[in-house]
């Protein structure tokens, strides 16, 4: 019954348009709010109309923490004794307040979580960082302080393993609880002890979704050589070669190692339907082979990351 009772409303995502203003989790707004707004916010009221002036993705937007029904039986990571519907706090670090917000855009979908942070930034202006939007995925996120800096305890269920869940397995299998720290340009799940876990390889294949989602195969080695096969949905089409630039293969192998990606699951899966597959081989180690496929391309905050940043050398490089 668990199973059954989660799985339906996470499918109802399947229907349940959430597009937002725009594609992308990062977005600046200017000429709305001064600089100083969120200092002056003191109650829930008057948070919920300044997230609501935030554009047309948020105009209903609901101030509230409180857990859908078939949410309370999985969402077992976090105490809700610790958690706040909004909290103000300088999570980037650059001396001015930012604001952490959860909610729904909706009185009816009470499954559909909304955690959306936004940045008091010098320039541009004020920026929204989405963690969870419109997600089915019994998202709750509570604020700590590590080393006296703000965090986010960020916990959701993972569609995957609710997937395989039995009777004699504890629904608290089924919750994912992480660490997140602000890192250019939004959050990422925290390594306090990174490793160098000496990669070889990053190949990145993408499947088809229920519409244009691009679909190419993508191969990069540590001296900057790529492969790069275009097959659907992109600006060009066929196979291309390049050398890609000594700080963007810094940048991805740091990254990757700060994400510790032996550690992480080999499938992750959202709940909902006709969403594209990609699927991330990093060859390691003297031959050591981790591959994560991801159903959804969501897998985890820093994974989003790596996904971003190798999508967009299909623009970058000068392939011929």
């Amino acid at each position: 019954m668990l199973i059954r009772s989660l799985s339906w409303f996470l499918g109802l995502s399947a229907v349940v348009c959430v597009g937002c203003e725009q594609n992308d989790n990062y977005q600046t707004l200017s000429g709305v709010q001064t600089a100083t707004a969120i200092d002056s916010l003191t109650t829930r009221a008057q948070v919920q109309q300044f997230v609501r002036r935030w554009g047309d993705y948020c105009y209903g937007f609901i101030v509230a923490d409180s857990l859908a029904p078939n949410c309370t039986t999985t969402q077992l990571c976090l105490s809700p004794e610790k958690r706040r519907s909004w909290v103000k706090a300088d999570f980037d670090g650059d001396g001015r307040t930012d604001l952490l917000v959860t909610g729904r855009n909706s009185k009816h979908f009470l499954s559909a979580r909304n955690i959306i942070c936004i940045l008091n930034k010098r320039q541009p202006g004020l920026q929204s960082v989405w963690l969870a939007k419109g997600e089915y995925n019994c998202a709750v996120a509570q604020v700590s302080y590590l080393n006296k800096k703000p965090i986010i305890r960020y916990a959701h269920v993972l569609y995957g393993r609710l997937q395989k869940l039995r009777a004699n397995i504890s629904p608290q299998l089924v919750c994912q609880a992480d660490t997140l720290v602000f890192k250019e340009p939004g959050f990422i799940e925290y390594n306090r002890a990174p490793k160098d876990y000496q990669i070889q390889q990053i190949a990145l294949s993408t499947e088809a979704c229920f519409g244009s989602c691009p679909i190419f195969d993508l191969c990069l080695s540590r001296n900057g050589a790529a492969t790069y096969r275009a097959k659907a949905y992109n600006k060009q089409k066929g196979t291309f070669t390049a050398m890609v630039d000594a700080p963007t293969i810094k940048e991805l192998w740091t990254l990757l190692n700060y994400l510790d990606f032996p550690q992480l699951e080999e499938k992750y899966s959202v709940g909902i339907s006709d969403q594209p597959t990609c699927t991330l081989t990093i060859t390691y180690a003297n031959g050591k082979v981790k591959t994560i496929v991801d159903y959804g391309e969501q897998g985890t905050f820093g994974l989003q990351r790596v996904y971003k940043l190798l999508f967009a050398l299909r623009g970058s490089q000068a392939w011929k």
